[in-house]
């Protein structure tokens, strides 16, 4: 069986969309934003650092969870 070869303009830009999204991520969980964070505070009790990375990360799980649910519909 071939490969499936993206042939639809639609499913080619969800494909530069999921792309985009890691490029971004990459630069948000970059060196110059985690220092920002970086400074010793807290927040509810949770490292400033912590809780920008976690919440990151959320957002990418859920940004690419639904770009992805979007692809297949």
């Amino acid at each position: 069986m071939l490969p499936r070869v993206p042939n639809e303009p639609a499913e080619q830009r969800r494909g530069q969309q999921l792309l985009f999204v890691s490029l971004l991520f990459a630069l948000l969980l970059n060196f110059p934003l985690l220092s920002a964070f970086d400074h010793g505070g807290l927040v509810l009790g949770i490292p400033t650092l912590y809780l920008y990375v976690l919440l990151i990360w959320l957002l990418l799980v859920l940004l690419t969870g639904w770009l992805v649910r979007v692809i297949n519909n």
